[in-house]
């Protein structure tokens, strides 16, 4: 059985604890320290109980840590490259719209990758708890969309193995996000660096969670639960171990749970219906399509949150001229449109 401490709930003496504990190990310099709150209510959790501690400034601190290792991008104006098959990437600009892709899809190491985060960091050290084997199993992972998308598009690996053996193509993008006060705290995306994990860099959270569950018998959160920010829940979707550096990822991750959640509170306004609000944001999801076990997910280029802007079409060598004419035509001589060479 477990108990999870409401956001302003608090144990006496733990955050002193722990403030003190970052003190001595010089990480307060790194991540700062929790702050304290006067709305803190100091409460004595029920006996038998799995204790979850996420009190507000403790998820806030966690935060902190987060955002130094995966870096907010909404405000980068560069370009990023998106390798696509040919025949995607013409679906993509036909339609002027994104294409999400779920963690578990098969043909990439995304899906692995977020299990050695839960294993190495939400897990660990409680290795009497059980561990599910795919994050499918949980259904709020399965709702949303991620696009992955890089700076450093010359690296032949990327030609080799995302862009089908150099037959696909790199499609160069800025976005513009929109800063809309009606959505103010409800944004259903992020746009982030993925973290690349050195070793066990995070150990020191471990080690934490394991003096304050001896001390206090309480479990810290690694990732906080639906009523806190996205951002952290999604930790795990961007963490990659140290070997595929290389790629210089950064992701966008798009919520379909979360943009729901707006659709409920603006349609106490506006009395638009969820489908109708959708259509009109030109989003479309496979949510319930059993037969998209991939869960694909479409966003407009022009919604309410983001703009974006094609820049170029980057084609791999192996490219036919005939393609690299249909590309020329299908944006209209709008966009820089070539073909790289190998050697």
């Amino acid at each position: 059985m477990s108990y999870t401490l409401r956001k302003n709930d608090d144990i006496q003496g733990l955050k002193e604890y722990i403030n003190e504990w970052l003190i001595s190990r010089n990480l307060d310099s790194l991540y700062g320290l929790i702050n304290s709150s006067a709305e803190s209510k100091y409460v004595i959790p029920p006996k038998g109980y799995d204790v979850t501690y996420e009190n507000q400034e403790y998820v806030e601190w966690l935060n902190r840590v987060y955002s130094r290792l995966s870096i907010d991008r909404i405000k980068d104006e560069g370009t990023f490259y998106w390798f696509k098959p040919f025949e995607r990437a013409v679906e993509i600009l036909k339609e002027q719209r994104l294409h999400l892709l779920s963690l578990e899809k098969q043909d990439s190491n995304d899906h692995t990758e977020a299990l050695e985060f839960l294993q190495r960091y939400v897990y660990f050290p409680y290795s009497d708890r059980s561990l599910d084997t795919t994050i499918s199993n949980n259904s709020k992972s399965h709702a949303s969309g991620i696009a992955c998308f890089t700076k450093n598009f010359r690296d032949q690996q990327f030609w080799s193995n995302y862009a089908k053996a150099n037959t696909g193509v790199a499609l160069g993008i800025r976005f513009n996000f929109k800063n809309d006060p009606l959505f103010k705290g409800h944004q259903p995306f992020i746009l982030r660096d993925v973290y690349y994990d050195t070793g066990y860099d995070l150990d020191f959270l471990n080690e934490l969670r394991y003096l304050t569950f001896k001390k206090f018998n309480v479990v810290l959160s690694i990732i906080p639960s639906e009523g806190f920010d996205l951002g952290l829940r999604w930790m795990r979707y961007y963490y990659k171990r140290d070997k595929y550096r290389w790629e210089n990822e950064t992701r966008l991750s798009f919520d379909i749970i979360k943009y729901l959640t707006i659709n409920v509170l603006f349609k106490e306004q506006d009395g638009i219906e969820f489908q109708d609000r959708m259509e009109t944001h030109g989003i479309e999801s496979h949510f319930a399509d059993k037969s998209r076990p991939d869960f694909l997910m479409k966003v407009a280029f022009d919604n309410p949150f983001f703009q974006v802007k094609v820049d170029e079409v980057i084609c791999g060598a192996n490219v036919c001229d005939k393609h690299v004419e249909e590309l020329k035509e299908l944006t209209k001589g709008e966009v820089h449109v070539w073909r790289r060479q190998i050697g």
